[in-house]
């Protein structure tokens, strides 16, 4: 996957056209995609504490920010990932997302 540079508001449609594309080809649902899933109503069942919203709203509204290109390690594309594997960790699988 390639967005240009670490950005939530890149990364967000970036997998909501994925996930659009799958549905339109009537792909079937693999394990990463219900994992993904899960994840999603994860954010919005734990990490929301207001009004019902969905899950990349509740990450862009703890990250105070959407985009933080100059600095990767704050806003919400770091949120994403840190919650990510917050949530695999709560499976059982902490090393799920890892990169080796």
């Amino acid at each position: 996957m390639y967005l240009g540079h670490a950005s939530f508001r890149a990364l967000h449609p970036y997998l909501r056209g994925d996930e659009q594309a799958y549905q339109d080809l009537q792909l079937p649902e693999d394990v990463g995609r219900a994992v993904f899933a899960g994840f999603k109503k994860w954010v919005e069942a734990e990490k929301n504490r207001a009004l019902p919203r969905p899950w990349h709203k509740v990450i862009e509204f703890w990250s105070g920010a959407v985009n933080c290109e100059h600095n990767p390690k704050n806003g919400a594309f770091s949120l994403f990932f840190h919650w990510l594997d917050e949530f695999a960790e709560s499976l059982g699988r902490p090393k799920l997302f890892s990169v080796t």
